[in-house]
């Protein structure tokens, strides 16, 4: 009897989840559930809308779909984007860490004038800026390399691992979140997912097979 009083409460608290965003206003978005901001709130009689387009052995544009791209590729697209945005910002002194400097403490400094919570290593990395040198550094390549991870096999994996780890620091230098990455729900695409749950089984068995192979006396 408990078990369904428990699946009830559950189920209620579930439905009420995804209907929450009914009663947010369509303006405060946020993760997992979304209000959908481009959908509830007025448009613009006028809407530009970028498409990906390929060219074929013939010569014609053709609009690409996402089936063609794949989420992988366009989870790529975004980290070079951001890689070649930083380029346009500041050029290749981008490396010298002092605009990475500058975002830290920045973000960190609104922030506090506004009563959150700053991020763990903010003070340390401006406090020391000839470490942002690798740290920017780091991030650019990492994202100008995305295509890379497009080959597939180590080379994603590695890849994805180095992108995963750059939020990571993120959080510790300006506490900002990507859950979607976090979550590594942006790189299944590029590391085989649908071996995601064969690895760990394979691991246990194999451990069990060496323990059979190997009793305790």
């Amino acid at each position: 009897m408990m078990h369904r009083w428990v699946a009830a409460v559950v189920s209620i608290g579930l439905v009420g989840a995804v209907l929450e965003p009914l009663v947010r206003s369509p303006y405060k978005d946020g993760f997992p559930l979304s209000t959908f901001p481009m959908f509830a709130t007025p448009l613009s009689g006028k809407v530009t809308m970028s498409f990906a387009q390929g060219v074929t052995a013939d010569g014609r544009r053709r609009v690409l779909s996402l089936g063609h791209l794949g989420t992988g590729a366009i989870a790529c697209a975004g980290y070079l984007l951001a890689g070649v945005a930083k380029l346009r910002l500041a050029g290749l002194s981008w490396i010298e860490g002092a605009q990475l400097g500058k975002q830290i403490a920045m973000d960190n400094l609104r922030k506090t004038l506004l009563g959150g919570s700053t991020a763990p290593l903010a003070r340390l990395l401006v406090a020391h800026p000839d470490g942002l040198i690798v740290l920017s550094a780091g991030t650019l390549g990492l994202e100008l390399g995305a295509p890379l991870a497009l080959l597939g096999g180590r080379i994603a994996r590695m890849w994805a691992w180095g992108a995963w780890g750059g939020h990571l620091g993120v959080i510790l230098a300006m506490n900002v979140w990507f859950p979607y990455p976090l979550a590594w729900v942006a790189f299944l695409p590029l590391v085989e997912a649908e071996h995601v749950v064969e690895w760990p089984v394979r691991w246990w068995r194999s451990r069990r097979n060496r323990r059979g192979a190997n009793p305790v006396e």
